[in-house]
């Protein structure tokens, strides 16, 4: 069986696993910007392999998928239990038709999908023999790089432009991480020189704009795309008609993209679904260029929203592509919208973040306009916790006095 490897979408060429950051070295030489994805030797995995791609590991967790992973020697994996998320049905959706499940992500061990990413990340930066790591983020990527340093007992370095929540900016500080607010002009050269000059790994798919930036990390999606394999299992070996992501660059959509597309290449009877990239209204680049018959985004100005962790200028073409790929489609939310999906997951008991309600608003919204049958089933992917970000919840109610009394507990609530 042949090891995994590198390969370059535009141009065919395939290179040796390693630390290649800056994309395909034949396109960059000839002025493009080809993207590496690592590819397995699917057709040739083992029976045990196999059977953990139809049924899982022991664990539960993401590492059961080794064998489809790009690191080699277990002793440098570093897990905190990211994955093993729950697949939960929603109850009572406001409009009739196939199930629609929501696949909870904020159940990761820093509450959010980036765990995925980052543990493998993490993993491939021990495995090439680094020992600090870099990313430009302003919340859940952030909070989730500096946890798995920290097991990793690696130095972190959180760039940001935008403000950085209080909450969020106390999680890094407990694990450890160095925190700088560096102009928006400084940000894509800081980083290419942190990693070409000083040894940093970056933790950022970069790309998204070969224009703007040579950067490009081809580990992040390997994480993300077990969240492909989970689904499979948890429906019982069979997958969603439809997959909806929250999408601002698309690390995540693309991801879950290449899992269903290795289940199917590694002879799993396992249909890939439509992908359903869902966006901010006020930065929905990938769901206008469609509007417009164009497969990939443009840059566009952006607005304000409460889905601050999905508002991105640009989607990336590995995003734009997976879409395409697929069949799929990409749609864009209100703030409204979003808002009546938080109340909506709320009442099933679960406190989502705004960005991350976006999959659950986009699906509603497609279903309703046409764009989806309401008879195909779709996983709503929840990226995220509530719990790190403020716009998820409305003013803080008044505090009641205290009772002393049956009477005046009476008058406070009906009993």
């Amino acid at each position: 069986m042949r090891s995994p490897w590198l390969h370059c979408r535009r141009c065919e060429a395939d290179y040796p696993l390693g630390p290649m950051l800056f994309g395909c070295p034949a396109c960059g030489d000839a002025g493009g910007g080809g993207l590496l994805e690592v590819r397995y030797d699917l057709e040739q995995l083992g029976a045990a392999a196999r059977a953990t791609l139809r049924a899982g590991g022991p664990s539960g967790r993401m590492w059961d998928y080794r064998a489809v992973l790009p690191v080699a020697d277990p002793a440098n994996e570093v897990s905190i239990g990211e994955g093993g998320t729950p697949l939960i049905e929603l109850r009572d959706p406001p409009q009739p038709g196939a199930p629609i499940w929501l696949k909870q992500e904020n159940c990761n061990p820093t509450s959010s999908f980036k765990d995925r990413l980052n543990s493998v990340v993490v993993s491939t930066a021990r495995q090439w023999g680094f020992t600090r790591v870099v990313a430009y983020t302003t919340g859940n990527h952030g909070v989730s790089l500096a946890a798995y340093a920290a097991a990793a007992g690696m130095r972190c370095l959180i760039l940001h432009v935008f403000p950085i929540r209080p909450l969020a900016r106390q999680q890094l500080a407990l694990y450890g991480a160095e925190v700088v607010r560096l102009t928006s002009e400084a940000v894509l050269p800081m980083i290419e020189t942190l990693v070409q000059e000083h040894g940093f790994y970056p933790s950022w798919r970069g790309a998204a704009d070969p224009g703007l930036v040579r950067l490009a990390q081809p580990y992040t999606p390997e994480g993300t795309k077990t969240i492909a394999f989970e689904v499979y299992r948890q429906l019982g070996g069979r997958t969603p008609d439809v997959m909806a992501h929250p999408t601002a660059g698309g690390d995540g959509l693309a991801g879950t993209w290449k899992g269903f597309r290795e289940l199917q290449a590694a002879g799993v009877d396992a249909r890939p679904p439509r992908m359903l990239a869902c966006q901010a209204e006020t930065a929905g680049s990938l769901a206008r260029a469609r509007a417009r018959g164009q497969v990939l985004a443009e840059r566009v100005e952006l607005g304000e929203s409460i889905a601050s962790s999905i508002l991105d200028s640009r989607t990336s073409d590995h995003a734009a592509l997976a879409v395409q790929d697929s069949g799929g489609e990409a749609i864009s939310v209100t703030d409204e919208e979003i808002r009546d999906a938080i109340r909506l997951l709320a009442r099933q008991g679960l406190c989502i973040e705004p960005a991350s309600c976006a999959s659950v608003a986009g699906l509603l919204k497609a279903r309703r306009s046409g764009m989806l049958d309401r008879e195909l089933s779709a996983v709503c992917v929840l990226t995220g916790s509530g719990l790190r970000w403020p716009d998820t919840f409305g003013p803080t109610p008044d505090e009641r006095p205290p009772v002393s009394s049956l009477e005046e507990l009476r008058a406070q609530v009906r009993l």
